[in-house]
């Protein structure tokens, strides 16, 4: 049994459904809680590096022998400059910082109205926007504007649609700008002038490099003399910056890791204050305010999680491989097992008591056949056992004095039940709030305490007093407004947490809800605090939101700065999809009659109807279209090559005439050839670096038009190309850049054009032509609601989406992830944009897939919007050919607009 299944029930707060109680009123102002020391764990795992032994690591600064000292930035630093009278930065909520030295305390200097874009959001790994500038501080904000600073005063450049930004002195600035465009500035950023690439290339991301500026291109690196004049220099230092942090020089960081775990059943408080933590094959017990390692202890399985316990600790462990083992220290430094399921029942939770050897276990003390969810084993302290029987399923929440704390496990409404296991003793209790916050149920300082909500809303912690025979009587306490959380603190101390830094607030049962001395100083409303992040104490100290730690009893300064004007922390900004969920769409789909047999399209590709097959040969290669709509055979010879080769196939959705495109790929280099039924013929289609993808679309007149996408030199590039099969010959071709991943950018049409979508919000693409007229481009805005289109809706052009599609369910046949070439084509309205169809099949080759339980699965299908709200169309399953139809369901909004 893995010890996952047995997890120690700590002191966690679970919050659920409102409940309806009387409250208690608080007849006196919150005063300011007892001291505490705060610290937090701002270091990330990589770093980037300004310059030669300069670094930015989250918040902190540092050098190769020392690191900056709190108060630190409350959001992460994005961008450093260098200036004459020391050093200016920009953190990720856009407030602008000044320091005599690097790493000198930081004064606040200002702010911009947006937040900064992250260095390297939206870029590919291993880029930057422009960490370190000489002269000057530039930086981007997430709605694309670049931004400087005269003497403290940020400033707006006069650019749109910002990628990179670098100041190379105090006077000259390099700017990208999408599609792919260089600028140049000799005057601080008042004017910028177009700096063309040769040959047509375009920059990509631009900065400064072992002290001289550095254009990178999709095709290579470029330095640029004074007089603006660009140069090759393919041997040109790289813009990467990004440095692991065990790679940093060692150094006393000044931003010390958090004492307490992530993972609460990896610590445990001791009855002398210590603290016990697992870590790895290690139990340590630490003095929590000196930090000071007391002793330590192998331990003696695998995998343990650790529960405080009379005058020392438990472990349960993994050993002989899966069985789950409950085991307890001696003073020789050995271990004794308690309770082993090699021998016994498995195990279910456990709680150990605080003043005895006794603990409770949820299952029986022998094994059974059947499992019974109401049976506890009961662990004397004297050694020996029985089984007990609760009037309900339940599980262990807490054990002190002999007494353990039984929760149900089954909804029973508002007010869940729980009972005080007390020798062969059962008392009921009946509980203030729901089944999911009862889980929460702790004693605390010889009383009962649960978290849950008022009917209102608010933040509620209940208290029950125990008198005689066990009897409860409940007390409600409301914690102040703007409190969303609440934890267990040590005996009958709790906190209320909100989602910023100056929401925080400590319980004791003589002075009501207090507010703690605050990490910032500042407003402390900019610091945010994450909502889904754990928050625990165990013994003095607290971990809250994943990133701060209150240590009781102890001093300390404030751990933050910010602006004293300082907006509250909002959400994270929507940068770029990468970092969210694009908003999808879904829809129920189901089959119909049966329409009649078809053939076999389950030897390639399938792709909407028709499937693609290529056999490689030793001068070239076979391929073969298969279906419905496609039946045909060609073959073409390659040049020979004596390497090892893989091949990779796109075809078009709704294709009636052969054509495909084929890659062969030695490594990471590819070519491409067109396949059609005269043979086969290189294509013109450039290969980027890796994650790439390339698809095949059709147009009008007997068109197509095929897309590459991928990464070069930091960003993503993108590169169109509409080929004339009559003809035999491109009619259209263009390149762009964009901070958007590969995936989002998709192919389509406006008014007639052929070009690219690139979103720019959640909700708003902006149409690039293959023109490339800047003045062509348009800006289309989405209502959200991403239906199939109505009869007569008057088109303006299509948005063919291949990767982000809307959501298909259906039992037995709904696409996988990963394994389906989908089209999904959204007509371009008045309106926004709606679903006229979705298409396509598994672009797995289905010759080499073995299927399971002899049930050939669905190849491909065709759904087209009937114009009364429903896609209805045909889907093929091995040689059946049936009728599918799909209704949209609830929109899955993910995103602010």
């Amino acid at each position: 049994m893995h010890p996952s299944r047995v997890a120690i029930l700590l002191a966690l707060a679970v919050l659920g459904p409102s409940c309806r109680l009387r409250r208690s009123r608080q007849h006196r102002p919150p005063a300011l809680a007892s001291s505490g020391r705060w610290s937090a764990s701002l270091a990330a795992s990589e770093a980037l590096r300004v310059i030669d032994g300069h670094y930015l690591v989250d918040g902190v600064r540092r050098t190769d022998t020392a690191s900056s000292a709190p108060p630190f930035p409350a959001r992460p630093l994005v961008s450093a400059a260098r200036v004459p009278d020391g050093w200016r930065f920009a953190a990720a909520d856009g407030t602008l910082y000044a320091a005599r030295e690097f790493l000198a305390p930081l004064r606040v200097l200002a702010a911009v109205p947006e937040s900064a874009r992250p260095a390297s959001e939206g870029l590919a790994r291993g880029a930057v926007r422009g960490v370190f500038h000489e002269g000057a501080l530039a930086f981007l904000d997430h709605t694309g504007r670049a931004w400087t600073l005269d003497g403290s005063t940020p400033r707006a450049l006069p650019l749109e649609r910002v990628l990179s930004v670098v100041f190379t002195s105090p006077l000259r600035a390099l700017a990208v700008t999408a599609p792919g465009v260089l600028h140049r500035s000799d005057d601080g950023g008042r004017r910028f002038s177009e700096v063309p690439l040769p040959d047509g290339d375009l920059a990509t991301v631009v900065g400064l490099a072992r002290g001289a500026a550095v254009i990178e291109s999709y095709r290579g690196r470029y330095s640029i003399s004074d007089d603006g004049a660009l140069s090759p220099r393919d041997d040109a230092p790289s813009l990467e910056s990004f440095v692991r942090a065990g790679e940093l020089p060692p150094t006393a960081d000044a931003s010390a890791p958090l004492l307490l775990p992530a993972d609460p059943s990896r610590v445990a408080a001791l009855p002398d204050g210590s603290l016990a933590l697992v870590e790895g094959d290690v139990v340590r017990v630490i003095d929590p305010r000196s930090r000071r390692e007391l002793r330590r202890m192998a331990t003696p399985g695998q995998g343990c999680v650790i529960a405080g316990a009379h005058g020392s600790f438990r472990l349960v462990c993994t050993h002989e491989g899966w069985a789950g083992a409950v085991f307890a220290p001696t003073a020789a430094g050995t271990w004794t097992v308690l309770r082993d399921e090699l021998r016994a029942e498995p195990m279910g939770d456990i709680v150990f008591d605080d003043r005895s050897e006794a603990w409770v276990v949820a299952a029986p003390c022998a094994q059974q056949p059947v499992r019974d969810p109401a049976a506890f084993c009961v662990h004397h302290a004297d050694g020996a056992s029985r089984t007990v029987h609760a009037p309900f399923p339940a599980q262990p929440v807490d054990m002190r004095g002999g007494a353990a704390l039984l929760v149900e496990t089954r909804d029973s409404g508002p007010h869940a039940r729980a009972v005080i296991l007390r020798g062969e003793a059962m008392t009921p209790v009946t509980l203030p709030v729901g089944t999911a916050e009862a889980r929460g149920l702790r004693w605390a300082g010889g009383a009962l305490a649960v978290w849950g909500h008022s009917a209102e809303g608010r933040l509620v912690l209940h208290r029950g007093a125990i008198g005689p025979s066990d009897a409860v009587r409940w007390s409600a306490h409301e914690a102040p407004a703007g409190a969303r959380r609440g934890i267990h603190g040590a005996g009958a101390v709790a906190y209320a947490l909100g989602r910023g830094a100056e929401a925080l607030w400590q319980y004791r049962p003589d002075a009501g809800f207090a507010r703690m001395p605050g990490p910032v100083r500042g407003d402390p409303s900019a610091l945010s605090l994450d909502p889904e992040a754990l928050s625990y104490c165990a013994g003095p100290v607290c971990r809250l939101a994943g990133v701060l730690e209150w240590t009781a009893g102890a001093s300390g300064s404030p751990w933050f700065v910010t602006r004293p004007d300082a907006a509250p922390a909002a959400p994270r900004p929507w940068v770029a999809p990468l970092q969210r969920p694009e908003e999808r769409a879904r829809f129920e789909c189901e089959s119909g009659e049966t329409l009649g047999v078809g053939p076999e399209l389950d030897h390639g590709i399938a792709v909407s109807g028709y499937a693609l097959h290529w056999q490689p040969e030793s001068d070239g290669v076979t391929v073969r279209w298969n279906g419905e709509s496609l039946s045909q055979v060609t073959r073409g010879r390659l040049p020979p090559t004596a390497e090892r080769v893989t091949f990779s196939g796109y075809a078009p959705v709704g294709a009636t005439t052969p054509m495909a495109l084929l890659d062969r790929c030695v490594g990471v280099r590819c070519e491409t050839f067109l396949a059609t039924a005269p043979g086969l013929q290189p294509f013109p289609l450039e290969h980027f670096a890796l994650p790439y993808r390339r698809d095949m679309l059709l147009t009008e007149g007997g068109a197509f038009l095929a897309l590459s996408r991928g990464v070069s030199h930091g960003a993503t590039v993108a590169q169109a190309v509409v080929y004339d099969v009559a003809r035999g010959q491109v009619v259209a071709r263009r390149t762009v850049v964009s901070d958007a991943p590969p995936e989002f950018i998709q192919p389509g049409s406006l008014d007639g054009r052929d070009g690219l979508w690139l979103p720019t919000s959640p909700r708003r693409w902006r149409f690039l032509p293959l023109s490339g007229e800047a003045s062509a481009e348009e800006t289309v805005e989405d209502d959200g609601t991403l239906a199939p289109c109505p009869r007569g809706v008057a088109s303006r052009g299509v948005l063919r989406r291949i990767d982000r599609n809307s959501d298909l369910r259906g039992a037995g046949w709904a696409p996988v992830v990963g394994e389906w070439q989908v089209e999904e084509i959204l007509e371009v309205t008045a309106r926004g944009l709606c679903v006229r169809s979705i298409a396509g099949g598994e672009s797995r080759d289905e010759s080499t897939f073995e299927h399971r339980g002899g049930v050939d699965p669905v190849r491909s299908f065709s759904l087209t919007s009937d114009g009364a709200g429903r896609l209805s169309g045909v889907a093929w399953q091995g040689r059946r050919r049936f009728a599918m139809s799909c209704a949209r369901v609830e929109a899955r909004r993910t995103l602010p607009r």
